[in-house]
């Protein structure tokens, strides 16, 4: 069974319009969209905002404490039991997030490996991963921003 059939027969049909590198940019961004979906859907997104804003005041904490040594470690430690809790919540997330990105990716080294874009550099950087990367990270962070996922 193929399991890229699905992408490839759309890919074929955008290549009718477009050359590879356009292609690469469109096909990686909508990965980075899709995780990016997904991740929100996935991750609890209303804990993550309401443990955004105490890490916020925490660090102005931080920054404005002018007393006690141990009640910076104090402050320090709370911060970190935050930061931390805030990472554990958000992996089951991500690991769920990041299936499209290595669909898409896998799919991609097979379709455009002998695609080559640039002259310079090393070889490995010649190719597609570049402005795949880019467009997957771009797209990624621009809907991040846009609907405010933590």
């Amino acid at each position: 069974m193929d399991y890229f059939l699905p992408l490839q027969t759309a890919d074929n049909m955008v290549a009718a319009v477009l050359p590879p590198l356009p292609r690469v940019i469109i096909w990686a961004g909508l990965a980075g969209a899709v995780s990016m979906g997904i991740y929100a859907i996935t991750s609890p997104q209303k804990t993550l905002r309401g443990m955004a804003i105490r890490s916020r005041e925490m660090r102005g904490r931080l920054s404005s404490h002018d007393g006690d040594f141990n009640e910076l470690l104090a402050l320090t430690k709370e911060n970190l039991r935050l930061a931390g809790t805030r990472l554990l919540l958000t992996i089951p997330a991500t690991v769920v997030s990041l299936v499209p990105v290595l669909y898409f990716l896998v799919w991609m080294e097979t379709a455009f490996e002998s695609e080559v874009y640039f002259s310079t550099g090393p070889a490995w950087a010649r190719g597609w991963i570049i402005p795949a990367i880019l467009s997957l990270v771009s797209v990624s962070l621009v809907i991040r921003n846009i609907f405010r996922i933590e």
